[in-house]
């Protein structure tokens, strides 16, 4: 999941569609998510758990490939 911060729904729905994204994004308008996770910057990366629990994290740019093989690390599996 995907979580935008403080930006309107018609520039996120707008971005979505130029990046071809298919999974579910948060609109946070008015900060409150990013506040309760103590973002400190953007882009940020949480892998949180079922149960809610922040299980890692990291600022920054992550390649499709490192998030892969965190997801992994902690037993996601992709694929049929």
């Amino acid at each position: 999941m995907l979580v935008d911060i403080k930006e309107s729904k018609e520039t996120v729905a707008r971005a979505i569609n130029q990046a071809g994204l298919t999974f579910p994004v948060l609109l946070d308008s008015n900060g409150a998510v990013a506040a309760s996770y103590r973002v400190k910057g953007i882009p940020a990366n949480f892998l949180v758990d079922r149960e809610g629990v922040v299980r890692d994290y990291s600022g920054g740019f992550a390649s499709e490939e490192a998030l892969r093989a965190k997801l992994t690390a902690f037993g996601a599996r992709f694929g049929p």
